[in-house]
């Protein structure tokens, strides 16, 4: 029988959980409980922890894996060259295009991880504090530049009721599938005001994997952001999302 777990920390049971997802592409939490010797309740219960904590994710076959913030946190600490070190002058020179600032994700399912980001110069620019996994997918460029490629997810997400962060979030379902169909259209994402006042962003996905994609956004003050510029941006963020999924993709499938 599985052990009641004494001298088990949440926080052992945790890390204990992720070593053994780290040596498998996908296990159910029976298996995993069996495997680890630990109570499967208190294995369902740690997995739906780091879920909402955006470490683990579960596939339709309700096998559990690791999501890639893990595999971000490990590059972080790795003296080899890191993803982000093999990203950063192709941010570098968005950010010089635009004089805005730049970031880079890697999305897996619809967790999104931020990467690496470069600063804009200017003495006003926009902060974005959150990040995607802790605000509506559909409040933030880079979702809904998610989102768009995903027309399965979009449909679960349509499928509940939309929050609102800010008055402009799009909270009505036949807006926001128009909104993200004309995103798909024309292969990037935008918002205005949607996630913080005067804060307006662009973004744009490629595919690295089945499962994995590469996204560039731009954020910057809408006051010096006219339409016409924005969809500059756009289309910039576009032509620099192709450009990061070539630096990064052949590191990303040598890992897979």
């Amino acid at each position: 029988m599985p052990a009641t777990d004494p001298g088990h920390s949440s926080v052992q049971t945790a890390l204990t959980i992720l070593e053994a997802l780290s040596l498998s592409d996908g296990v159910g939490v029976s298996q995993l409980s069996r495997q680890l010797d630990l109570a499967k309740s208190t294995v369902q219960r740690t997995l739906l922890t780091l879920k909402a904590a955006g470490w683990v994710r579960q596939d339709r076959q309700a096998r559990w894996a690791l999501t890639l913030r893990c595999a971000v946190v490990s590059q972080r600490v790795m003296s080899r060259t890191t993803l982000s070190e093999v990203v950063r002058p192709v941010l570098a020179e968005l950010r010089d295009d635009t004089r805005e600032t730049v970031r880079c994700y890697l999305i897996q399912g619809m967790n999104i991880v931020l990467l690496d980001v470069t600063e804009s110069d200017q003495a006003v620019r926009a902060v974005e504090e959150d990040l995607p996994n802790s605000v509506p997918l559909h409040a933030t460029a880079i979702g809904k530049a998610a989102l768009a490629a995903r027309p399965d997810e979009l449909a679960a997400l349509l499928e509940r009721p939309l929050g609102a962060v800010t008055p402009k979030t799009i909270t009505d379902p036949d807006l926001l599938r128009r909104d993200i169909e004309q995103a798909r259209a024309r292969g990037w994402a935008e918002i205005r005001e949607e996630m913080q006042p005067d804060v307006g962003g662009v973004a744009a996905v490629a595919e690295l994997t089945s499962d994995v994609m590469v996204g560039m956004g731009i954020i910057y003050p809408l006051h010096r952001a006219s339409k016409v510029k924005a969809t500059s941006y756009g289309r910039l963020v576009r032509a620099y999302a192709d450009r990061a999924a070539q630096a990064i993709g052949p590191r990303i499938g040598a890992d897979q």
